[in-house]
């Protein structure tokens, strides 16, 4: 079973996510900008990616777009780590499958985040 997982955000606010999920044996991977991102995931195909919608070089649309638009990623899962007011840009992505968000800034934060991995891996 793949163990990898990807997180591309600008600023490691899940760090606390990753370093729970590295202790259940899963191999995290973290990108800062889309283009590494989107190269990550071309490397390593991780089993699910955690993607911020803002990024510098490619935004979190343009990964997915990029994403579905080649064969071997398009049924890679990506959950969108986003702010309340970014929901309607991601909507439109999540009738394509494989994608869902959480939102950020809420309490228990991590733990929530972590039960959602779970889902994927």
């Amino acid at each position: 079973m793949n163990k990898k997982i990807l997180f591309i955000q600008n600023n490691f606010i899940f760090q606390g996510a990753e370093d729970a999920l590295k202790t259940e044996g899963l191999e995290i991977f973290n990108a800062t900008d889309g283009e590494a991102g989107l190269a990550l995931i071309k490397k390593e195909g991780p089993a699910l990616v955690l993607l911020d919608l803002v990024l510098p070089k490619k935004d979190g649309l343009e990964v997915v777009k990029e994403m579905r638009a080649d064969k071997e990623l398009t049924d890679t899962p990506v959950i969108f780590l986003i702010n309340m007011e970014e929901i309607s840009e991601v909507e439109k992505f999540l009738r394509l499958g494989k994608v869902t968000y959480f939102l950020k800034g809420k309490n228990g934060e991590a733990e929530n985040l972590i039960n959602k991995i779970k889902n994927y891996v």
